[in-house]
């Protein structure tokens, strides 16, 4: 059987006002065989922070699909 995941990429840079959007955003989707790759391109503000916590209030379930890269 084909392994039919989707793999959203977001990258992110000094975004702080809407990556908690984003991320909710993605958690939304209806089609449950996903993962998300989150990449911080060197935000200098607050938006890391924000990503993280926001990842870390999530479910586990829903926590473990996604990968933080910095």
């Amino acid at each position: 059987m084909k392994d039919n995941r989707f793999v959203f990429v977001i990258p992110y840079f000094n975004c702080h006002e809407d990556i908690e959007k984003t991320i909710y955003s993605t958690v939304s989707q209806t089609y449950d065989n996903w993962k998300a790759v989150l990449i911080n391109d060197l935000s200098s503000d607050e938006t890391r922070d924000v990503a993280v916590s926001t990842i870390g209030s999530l479910p586990k379930k829903i926590r473990d699909k996604f990968t933080h890269i910095e």
